[in-house]
């Protein structure tokens, strides 16, 4: 179609210009993220956004007006420069995993570095303990976070993926040609498990699923500058088995932050490691500029 935007092997990427395709994006949303009709972004609202903002849909080629994934975002305004809030992301179930995401990401960042005036940077609130959330934001896209909002969305009964686990979130901010980014996109070589724990003090090891903290002086800490956060390679398996361990896991991680955000300090990249005791995964914490 002469409005896609990217166009891949299996499917192409457009923006949304009709109510049908808002309503189809607004019963995928419902989908996903298994949430009633009533915590679904409206379909008029969307269709509105549509022209205002950026609110996009991947779909196959053979189905052109069945939505595989969406990006629904809006403007907003800095002090210092145009930004756009990205409110909600999500990828149908039989394609996740399979670089959707990322590619809805780029459409986003392409559409936003032409427009006028220049969108400079694109935010959104993401769940620090998902881990394919946090490979995509700050392991692939080059995402910087340094605010932690607390149980953003309450205890919502009707999200069965945070059923009794408060819903903590990151602000991810993507400066969209700083060079995090640019080094990201550009496939900047990763480090090495026993490299990368060779270089920065780890908070914390992972014994059981349990957080266990470990013996890291904070003169230590401040020396190298930077340091790791070692997180659960499957955080909704834990929830499943027990939820007292998942919520455990959301009070240890929100007090890092919390503190360290507030004391000047960010979260620039996530490492991903397979091992022989399974996948390894770390957040990597650095002092602001």
């Amino acid at each position: 179609m002469s409005h896609d935007i990217l166009r891949l092997k299996e499917y192409a990427i457009r923006r949304v210009t009709t109510m049908e395709e808002s309503i189809k994006i607004s019963y995928l949303m419902i989908d996903i993220w298994e949430m009633s009709e009533l915590e679904a972004v409206p379909t008029f609202e969307m269709r509105a956004v549509a022209d205002i903002g950026t609110v996009l849909m991947a779909y196959q080629y053979d189905e052109p007006d069945e939505p595989i994934g969406y990006i629904y975002a809006y403007p907003n305004f800095d002090k210092e420069y145009y930004k756009h809030y990205s409110h909600m992301m999500g990828i149908r179930k039989d394609w996740q995993s399979k670089g959707v995401g990322y590619n809805l990401k780029l459409a986003h960042r392409k559409l936003a570095l032409e427009s006028d005036p220049k969108i400079y940077a694109i935010e959104w609130t993401v769940d620090p303990l998902l881990p394919n959330n946090a490979a995509l934001n700050f392991g692939k896209l080059g995402c910087v976070c340094s605010t932690y909002k607390v149980n953003y969305y309450g205890l919502p009964r009707d999200i069965g993926i945070y059923m009794g686990v408060p819903t903590d979130r990151f602000l991810a901010k993507w400066i969209l040609e700083s060079d995090d980014v640019i080094a990201k996109l550009d496939g900047v070589k990763k480090p090495d498990l026993e490299d990368l724990l060779s270089r920065f003090p780890v908070l914390n090891s992972i014994e059981d699923d349990e957080f266990t903290p470990l013996d890291v002086s904070e003169d230590e800490v401040q020396r190298t500058g930077a340091f790791l956060v070692e997180v659960p390679s499957d955080f909704q398996r834990i929830r499943e088995k027990s939820v007292e361990t998942a919520v455990d896991w959301r009070l240890r991680f929100r007090e890092i932050c919390l503190s360290y955000f507030g004391s000047g300090w960010e979260v620039c990249d996530y490492f991903s490691f397979k091992s022989t005791s399974g996948r390894r995964n770390f957040y990597k914490f650095r002092k602001r500029n």
